[in-house]
């Protein structure tokens, strides 16, 4: 069995482009899965600022099995997305063996992140593996990849200083809005209208 993942991230795609390649990314497992012979197991991440497959193949490492998979999942992703297969092909990054290990690692630990340890896809890393059951697409190699993932994960969070510095894209744009808004409140000129007197109430 050999460990294959083809990865595209915010890295080398603009978001927008990601969104149009991961269109059809909830059924991309299972097809590959159902139409590719060499592919044993596939566990699909998607999210929106990745899309990366994780493959175990039943080839050798620099076999033609391993090319043919490489191609042909390209073409499934195209066909499911709209987008050409030579876009497709260009948009991710293939690694094999002991690269598709320390790719998840660094994925899976907030290293590979928008933000650097941020914490958010390590549940999103889990929940890829928990789809991948459920469509029953995984199989013994990728359950140990993605387990030991997770596990590397936390203790990352828990025993470094990266996990306790982590942060989520959407905590960072938070606090980047409210350090805006003081910033104009601060800046705001001060109104030189006089301050108007309330009318008395005219006597009787």
């Amino acid at each position: 069995m050999v460990l294959l993942s083809l990865t595209a991230s915010h890295r080398e795609l603009d978001l927008d482009a990601l969104e149009r390649l991961s269109t059809g990314s909830s059924s991309v497992g299972r097809v590959v899965v159902g139409t590719c012979g060499p592919v044993a197991g596939a566990v699909v991440i998607s999210t929106c600022n990745r899309f990366e497959l994780y493959l175990d193949v039943d080839a050798p490492l620099s076999g033609d099995s391993v090319r043919h998979a490489t191609r042909h999942v390209a073409e499934l992703v195209a066909h499911a997305s709209g987008v050409t297969g030579d876009v497709a092909a260009r948009s991710f990054t293939v690694r094999t063996g002991p690269e598709v290990t320390e790719h998840l690692f660094a994925v899976a630990s907030g290293l590979d992140a928008m933000v650097v340890g941020e914490r958010e896809i390590a549940g999103q890393v889990k929940r890829a593996l928990a789809e991948a059951r459920e469509q029953e697409t995984t199989s013994k190699t990728l359950e140990l990849l993605f387990q030991t993932a997770s596990r590397t994960s936390k203790r990352v969070g828990t025993d470094t200083e990266l996990g306790a510095a982590g942060r989520s894209v959407v905590a960072l744009a938070l606090d980047l809005a409210e350090r805006e808004l003081r910033r104009g409140t601060a800046s705001a000129p001060c109104s030189s209208a006089p301050a108007r007197t309330p009318a008395r109430p005219s006597r009787p």
